[in-house]
């Protein structure tokens, strides 16, 4: 239990440091954009993607038409690249659901003890 209430702090002071979160989306956007146009062509989440699979030991990694799946949805302009604001909604959102997800295994667990 304690893992999840110090994973739960984590996340959530994450959300709430704005300063924080800003450089998290510019650390993330700096590794994926590979050739520095500012902007993320789905070339480089694919590249992204199957390198962190591959480094963290995942041998059934997205097919690409998942991937590709999923840029769409992120790049909400249809611009076919996707820029800092829409990775930080992106972002945001994945972190928001985690610490619900944290919050509802909390709750339970206390239920529990």
């Amino acid at each position: 239990m304690q893992e999840l209430q110090s994973t739960y702090k984590a996340v959530d002071a994450l959300l709430k440091d704005e300063r924080g979160f800003t450089e998290l989306v510019e650390a993330v956007f700096a590794s994926i954009d590979k050739d520095g146009s500012g902007t993320l062509e789905v070339s480089e989440v694919e590249e992204y993607v199957f390198s962190s699979c591959s480094e963290m030991g995942i041998k059934q990694t997205p097919d690409r038409s998942t991937i590709r799946s999923v840029f769409e949805e992120l790049d909400e302009d249809k611009s076919s690249t996707i820029d800092k604001k829409e990775l930080a909604k992106f972002l945001r959102s994945l972190f928001e659901e985690q610490r619900n997800h944290l919050a509802k295994q909390l709750t339970k667990a206390r239920k529990i003890i």
